[in-house]
């Protein structure tokens, strides 16, 4: 009898829900009856898990939207909606539904249009963290079922279905690092829809591009791509090369120390224009102190130096740029060859365990660099080709007292050459490899 009722009560309640999602559309014009719709609405789903269930699968989700839609600019219809949220967003299929109707964006308009309401305010703060743990908890529900049945394609799926979510790209990326690393099948897979999987893991790497763990797992799966010449070809062509690069400048420390220079550049700039607009002459060079530097906001994510990233990723250019010459003038363009010069020096620097190790491609074209290098230098000095130009012997110059203020000597002074350069290594403190006095000796690094 007891079961009998409560499905009586059940399918009662149910008929209800359909009766006023119904209403909805058919009052669309008359906001108080919008309100007291959703707030009959809100009292049956109040009941318990079953009947929210109902409300999910009748998706009445979708008909408040449209009413807040048509009505937001009304804080009686936006309150009701709001706190209606804050109950429905604990269930895992409302949530999708919303994540699917743009309700984020709809959330964040109404945010705005009602900041002076402390209802909305509150209630659909709530709604937005609920929206956004909720589907995270979804979508890292799905990649464990798609990892479980080994499909990279249905990960991927998930993973541009939940663009803005960080842990659910983290765990993306590492599971299909792990299917990649076991199975050679799996990397056919992906080369069977490369625009698709491809994109989607340079995406990942873009917006999440100081986090350690996605991009090391992401340079693994480009490594297991380019193992052959094909998966070479399309790595190179759906962007994997200019994104192994970036994950080296991030944590090398290039990447900290351009930015350092950015900012320096800016204070320069703006006490320029405080010279200008103080009727002064253009000062030629402005000191520029370390208090004024730390005034300027720093970076969102912070920068983390990890060069056993840098390692794998040496090693993956090495396999991408192998008998790739399209590869090749992708790294020689991002210049890679004055970026490793400064991993040499980094990784002697930090003496990091173990040393670098540079694969035979690479140290070839990094050869053949110092050489082109050196015979530019030569025939500056014969006149044979133009020198600098008045801006770019100006900007060198800059470049030369930073040099100078971090006093670092050149590889060769610390390597062979240790204790016979001083003053002059400056010069060269990781872009040309050896200074000015060192190019007529033998350079010691074409043997590494």
């Amino acid at each position: 009898m007891g079961s009998a009722a409560s499905s009586r009560r059940k399918g009662f309640y149910r008929a209800k829900l359909e009766e006023y999602r119904d209403n909805l559309i058919t009052d669309m014009e008359d906001e108080m009856l919008q309100m007291f719709g959703i707030e009959e609405i809100m009292m049956i789903t109040e009941r318990g898990p079953d009947y929210m269930t109902m409300f999910a699968e009748l998706e009445v989700t979708a008909r408040i939207v449209e009413s807040m839609m048509r009505w937001r600019a009304n804080e009686l219809v936006i309150r009701a909606a709001t706190k209606m949220f804050t109950l429905s967003l604990w269930n895992e299929a409302c949530a999708e539904q919303l994540r699917i109707l743009n309700g984020r964006e709809l959330l964040e308009q109404c945010l705005v249009i009602h900041k002076f309401d402390n209802f909305v305010t509150e209630d659909g703060s709530v709604a937005l963290q609920l929206l956004f743990d909720t589907c995270n908890t979804v979508g890292l529900k799905q990649i464990d079922a798609a990892f479980h049945a080994k499909d990279p394609l249905r990960i991927c799926e998930v993973m541009r279905a939940h663009p803005r979510k960080p842990m659910v790209q983290e765990i993306g990326i590492v599971s299909i690092g792990h299917l990649t690393h076991t199975e050679k099948s799996m990397v056919d897979i992906i080369k069977s829809d490369p625009e698709q999987t491809i994109s989607t893991i340079t995406f990942a790497m873009d917006k999440n591009f100081a986090h350690q763990k996605t991009i090391l797992f992401a340079v693994n799966i480009c490594f297991d791509l380019a193992v052959d010449p094909e998966g070479r070809a399309y790595a190179g062509k759906c962007g994997f090369v200019p994104r192994v690069m970036n994950a080296l400048i991030e944590f090398s420390g290039w990447g900290e120390r351009e930015h350092r220079k950015d900012l320096e550049e800016e204070v320069k700039r703006k006490a320029l224009e405080r010279a200008k607009n103080a009727g002064k002459k253009e000062l030629k060079k402005i000191k520029i102190t370390k208090e004024e530097v730390v005034e300027k906001p720093p970076r969102t994510a912070p920068f983390v130096t990890d060069l056993h990233i840098c390692q794998i990723c040496i090693y993956t250019l090495g396999k991408l740029i192998d008998g790739n010459p399209r590869n090749h003038g992708h790294v020689e363009e991002l210049g890679m060859w004055k970026l490793l010069t400064y991993l040499i020096h980094r990784f002697d620097e930090l003496e990091y365990k173990p040393p670098l190790v540079i694969p035979l491609v690479l140290k070839r074209g990094y050869v053949d660099h110092q050489k082109r290098m050196k015979e530019q230098l030569e025939m500056e000095r014969a006149g044979i080709i133009a020198k600098r130009s008045a801006l770019e012997q100006e900007k060198y110059e800059d470049t030369l007292i930073r040099r100078r203020q971090e006093y670092i000597p050149c590889i060769y002074a610390k390597t062979i050459g240790r204790g016979s350069c001083y003053r002059h290594c400056v010069e060269c403190f990781a872009v040309d490899g050896i200074c000015d006095q060192h190019l007529d000796r033998h350079d010691h690094l074409a043997n590494i």
